[in-house]
């Protein structure tokens, strides 16, 4: 009886520390957290007229009226966009985002930050990960 007891209680620690380091954090965009459904694909892509590692978001239909609204509302104002407790930009609103896309390039200083936080924000919308884009050019 007590192996079966002392059995029981590493496999609830198992369990606990495997659940504690699948923690997910969740991603704000000022008072709105967004879900997996709002989100359609996130991807760090690398721009060709700048070099630079950006990380591009594509929102669902209903993502978009959400993210159109927030800004639409928001307008002149800062927006914190965060991921668990950091701050990722903190930009003006200066127009309403209706489109359905966003892009984070404040931050990243090299390419293994961009692929990073791509992946950061795939875990935490439960997106499937998708590889870096060498190159941001139409028809790519």
């Amino acid at each position: 009886m007590s192996v079966l007891r002392s059995c029981v209680t590493v496999c609830l620690a198992a369990l606990s520390t495997v659940a504690a380091a699948q923690s997910i954090e969740t991603l704000q965009i000022g008072p709105w957290t967004v879900g997996p459904d709002d989100v359609r694909r996130v991807q760090a892509v690398v721009e060709c007229h700048t070099g630079q590692t950006v990380v591009n978001m594509a929102f669902s239909p209903e993502g978009t009226r959400q993210l159109a609204d927030l800004t639409g509302k928001h307008i002149g104002k800062t927006l914190a966009v965060r991921l668990g407790e950091q701050i990722l930009v903190k930009p003006t609103v200066r127009a309403p985002i209706e489109q359905g896309h966003l892009q984070i390039s404040g931050g990243l200083s090299n390419q293994l930050d961009g692929e990073a936080l791509a992946a950061r924000l795939q875990a935490a919308l439960r997106l499937p990960q998708i590889p870096l884009r060498p190159c941001d050019a139409p028809g790519r």
